[in-house]
């Protein structure tokens, strides 16, 4: 904190649970970090359990943040999130019973994505109330497996790959 002058923590870590999560919060704990530093975390709802956000909320962690992505079982396999919408809606419950708001992050307009998904996305939402949420359009990255089939059937429309930040770039 001294060194780099910061009032402020967001990691964004997908192995951030069980011991590693516990470890984090005690040393924010023991070393009075949680008086001094606003923080908040990414987590996956599948690894996140109920006494995970109780030592979150005691260590100052004022939000979480989960890539939910879409409230269809369907759409989930699909992205290949390795998550239920049960795991989701669990983990809801628990920020819910806790008072430790989460912001849910969704995504419309993934490859294969009908109708019927963004109405269940849309349950989903109503069903899990997050504090916050926040929709953005798929974009697919470059490197992953879903950029690559979308260029090898001629969907994706430029020849820079990482000018994937500036607009979309891909057709259905």
């Amino acid at each position: 904190l001294k060194n780099y002058k910061t009032d402020a923590l967001y990691p964004y870590d997908s192995f951030l649970f069980g011991d590693y999560l516990h470890q984090l919060c005690e040393v924010i704990l023991k070393k009075g970090i949680d008086k001094k530093l606003t923080w908040g975390c990414a987590l996956r709802a599948d690894t996140t359990k109920k006494e995970d956000l109780h030592l979150l909320k005691k260590a100052n962690c004022f939000m979480t943040f989960y890539g939910f992505e879409s409230g269809s079982e369907r759409m989930l396999v699909r992205m290949n999130k390795q998550i239920t919408v049960e795991d989701s809606l669990r983990v809801a419950r628990y920020h819910h019973e806790i008072k430790l708001p989460f912001l849910a992050l969704i995504i419309f307009g993934y490859p294969g994505e009908r109708l019927e998904d963004v109405r269940l996305t849309q349950r989903f939402l109503i069903k899990s109330q997050p504090y916050y949420f926040a929709i953005t359009p798929f974009n697919p990255m470059p490197g992953s497996a879903v950029f690559d089939q979308l260029k090898s059937e001629g969907k994706i429309h430029i020849t820079d790959p990482y000018s994937y930040r500036k607009h979309r770039f891909y057709s259905r």
